[in-house]
């Protein structure tokens, strides 16, 4: 399927991830968002936003990293009926989501986010391997990951593990406690979950340096899975023995990208969730107030 005119945009870490295979396709236009110190940011140079929307007019906008201005940025780009995908929640957009409902309807345009754990490349087969073995009911889930550069990069990929600790616990999460530290340019994200069927989970996000491809803990009533990042493979050990979990770490990237392209949008779906958009920056504001008052902060069930 023919690839639409798109743009691409997003923090240069995030964007030097991109498989080659979309770099140098040329319908798609990619965009280096330079966040400067003044508090503006620019994109792939000195132009602003506007001015490059302009000059590359795609029918498609990816924002894979968020910034400070993106709400700005994404109101522009609905304004002129495009299809927008984000791969993480729009900082504040909660608090002016029927202003965003008001500019998609009137301009015919669309609003996606497609976060689909597009960084975690074991997640199918995670999730495969748990149903296939004897690991049975998960009961404690616990990551830590590298989450980008800035704060507001870590609050992204803790919102995505938050997503898919629900996704392990097949259950509503009834508890929630936030606890965030930044001491000058260090940043450390952390959430305590609690499902309503009694799991528990604990996820660690931070800008440190710190291997890329972080450490999984699952334990379960019949086995336990266990990934160490650089120092060997995911595995899950029951009973029977231990099974490793292979995986290709570009593949998610694609496999997104594709459905992406392949999956048209029903009508129904022009708009993200307000539950799930209301819980991802309930976690912003109690990070930015945890930092602030030096102490956990709960949160409402989500």
């Amino acid at each position: 399927m023919k690839t639409p005119s798109s743009l691409l945009c997003g923090l240069p870490n995030m964007i030097s991830m991109l498989p080659e295979i979309l770099v140098t396709n040329p319908n798609i236009h990619i965009a280096t968002v330079n966040q400067r110190k003044s508090g503006g940011t620019s994109i792939s140079g000195d132009l602003v936003f506007e001015k490059y929307l302009e000059e590359v007019k795609p029918d498609l906008c990816v924002f894979l990293s968020p910034y400070k201005g993106m709400l700005g940025d994404l109101s522009l780009c609905l304004e002129k009926g495009l299809h927008i995908i984000t791969s993480g929640p729009v900082p504040h957009a909660d608090k002016s989501f029927q202003q965003l409902v008001d500019i998609v309807k009137t301009n015919k345009a669309r609003w996606e986010i497609r976060d689909d754990f597009m960084l975690d490349p074991y997640q199918e087969k995670l999730h495969q391997a748990i149903e296939e073995t004897d690991f049975g009911l998960l009961v404690y889930y616990r990551e830590i990951t590298f989450g980008g550069p800035s704060l507001l990069s870590n609050w992204w990929r803790l919102c995505q593990l938050y997503d898919k600790a629900k996704a392990l616990f097949k259950s509503e999460i009834v508890e929630t406690h936030v606890s965030a530290n930044r001491q000058r340019n260090k940043i450390q994200l952390s959430l305590t979950l609690k499902s309503a069927n009694r799991a528990n989970g604990h996820i660690i996000c931070t800008n440190s340096s710190y291997k890329s491809d972080g450490d999984l803990l699952l334990i379960g009533t019949g086995g336990v899975m266990t990934y160490e990042g650089l120092h060997n493979g995911p595995g899950i050990f029951t009973k029977r023995g231990y099974q490793p979990i292979p995986s290709d770490p570009h593949l998610p990237i694609m496999s997104w990208w594709d459905k992406i392209i392949v999956e048209e949008t029903p009508a129904s779906e022009a708009l993200p969730s307000p539950k799930r958009m209301g819980i991802h920056n309930d976690i912003l504001r109690a990070i930015i107030r945890s930092i602030k008052d030096k102490r956990i902060i709960k949160i409402k069930p989500g």
